[in-house]
């Protein structure tokens, strides 16, 4: 697969906040494809019942589904998300260490896009999965 440097450099600079508050450490961009580890500060990102807040998984999915969409694009291309449906399959528990977040983009056309995304920890068992629609913009 075909590496997209300027694509890390422009998504990173958009999402520095956010990738900042996570603490995301990019670990695979190709053409379609994205992922990156993502260390849980338990006591940070808690909900109610001693497991990790869902809304934190989806930002890191969408994060994710989106930085593989974008890396299809080409420059002064953009793209926001449309919709996404979220599966929870297991707890993120403090026991649960390193996660790790994968995005493919299934298709894409001129306007539209389509991507799925997974959350697998660290012995590969799945936790999260995630479809996502975006659109696609000149930006």
């Amino acid at each position: 697969m075909e590496a997209v440097p300027w694509t890390v450099t422009a998504f990173k600079q958009r999402r520095r906040d956010t990738w900042k508050a996570i603490r995301i450490w990019l670990l695979l961009l190709c053409i379609g494809t994205a992922g990156f580890w993502v260390p849980f500060y338990f006591e940070r990102t808690k909900g109610k019942v001693d497991i990790v807040h869902g809304g934190l998984a989806a930002t890191m999915l969408d994060s994710c589904m989106g930085l593989a969409i974008h890396s299809t694009l080409g420059k002064g291309v953009g793209s926001t998300t449309l919709e996404f449906k979220i599966s929870f399959v297991r707890p993120i528990t403090p026991e649960t260490g390193l996660i790790k977040a994968e995005g493919t983009v299934m298709n894409r056309r001129r306007r539209v896009g389509t991507a799925e995304g997974r959350l697998t920890d660290t012995k590969g068992r799945l936790l999260v999965h995630e479809t996502t629609t975006c659109l696609i913009f000149e930006s």
